[in-house]
C-alpha cells in the first residue's frame, strides 16, 4: 500500500468510499476480502507485494492506496481487467500519461 500524498487533507469519507466501492466489486464477483487474501497468496506465493492483506479496507480506509503489484492481483483473481480496478480508485487515462510524462524525464 502506498500513501496517497495527491490526496493529503482530503475527507476521510474518501477513503470509506474507495472500501465501499471495493466491497461492492468483490461482491459481485462472489468474493469476500477474506477469500481474496487467501487466494492472492496461493497465486503469487513468492511475490508478498502482489498480496492483499486481510486489513485491505482499513488500509484503504486510512487514505492508503493500492500498489500496481496488489491491483494487477485483484485483476487476475477477479478476471477482470486492470482498467477497471484502476477506475476503482480513482485513475484515469489522463492521469496514466501524465505519469509516463514523469517518469520519462
Amino acid at each position: 500500500m502506498n500513501s496517497d500524498k495527491s490526496n493529503a487533507g482530503a475527507e476521510p469519507s474518501d477513503g470509506e468510499a474507495v472500501a465501499a466501492a471495493v466491497r461492492r466489486t468483490l461482491l459481485g464477483y462472489g468474493l469476500t476480502l477474506y477469500r481474496v487474501a487467501a487466494l492472492s497468496r496461493v497465486r503469487f506465493p513468492h511475490q508478498p507485494a502482489y498480496h492483499i492483506r486481510q486489513n485491505f479496507y482499513s488500509q484503504l480506509r486510512s487514505g492508503l492506496t493500492p500498489t500496481l503489484p496488489q491491483l494487477l492481483a485483484l485483476a487476475e483473481i477477479t478476471d477482470s481487467r486492470l482498467w477497471d480496478w484502476l477506475r476503482t480508485f480513482g485513475f484515469s487515462l489522463g492521469d496514466i500519461s501524465r505519469f509516463q510524462v514523469t517518469l520519462a524525464r
